[in-house]
């Protein structure tokens, strides 16, 4: 499978496009942005779901089978302070965010 997703500030839907091996067009799905005028500019895919991170540290997640958008009931990430770069990753299904100092 390949995804797509834009990374639009203000937008009021996360938008995420995908693509499988056999099909002829892409699938786009539209869900409610919970956090408009914040970027998910982070994806890493982990146990068959695509984890996303947002410019204020929260975690989107994408279901690829279920074509559902969620965004994970936990605190943002505490050292994540907006604009300062992260790199996030994915290690035997844990997920990490490494942030730049």
């Amino acid at each position: 499978m390949v995804i797509s997703y834009p990374q639009i500030s203000s937008c009021a839907s996360v938008v995420i496009d995908t693509w499988r091996p056999g099909e002829t067009v892409w699938t786009t799905h539209w869900f409610k942005n919970k956090l408009p005028k914040h970027i998910w500019g982070k994806c890493v895919f982990s146990n068959g779901m695509f984890y996303c991170l947002s410019t204020c540290g929260y975690l989107g997640v994408f279901d690829p089978s279920k074509s559902t958008w969620n965004i994970l009931p936990v605190k943002p990430c505490p050292t994540f302070r907006g604009r300062i770069p992260v790199l996030m990753t994915e290690h035997e299904g844990d997920i990490f965010v490494i942030v730049y100092t």
